[in-house]
């Protein structure tokens, strides 16, 4: 299984940065097409985008999260 992401700096990811990911992955072809897509953000996330994440089954990632227990 591969996996594609996209990081941003920002406080808050909306649903764009997702278009985008899913945009790359279409250009990527075929062999992308079941890549496993993940949003990493510094803070937080739009409630569009995670109700949009949840029923496409996209992980989503803070800076918090990620360095947890650091």
């Amino acid at each position: 299984m591969a996996l594609l992401g996209s990081c941003r700096w920002r406080r808050t990811v909306d649903v764009d940065v997702l278009d985008a990911l899913i945009a790359h992955r279409d250009a990527l072809g075929p062999k992308a097409a079941d890549a496993r897509l993940v949003v990493f953000a510094r803070e937080g996330r739009s409630r569009r985008l995670t109700d949009r994440a949840a029923e496409q089954d996209v992980v989503l990632v803070s800076a918090a999260h990620l360095f947890r227990g650091s």
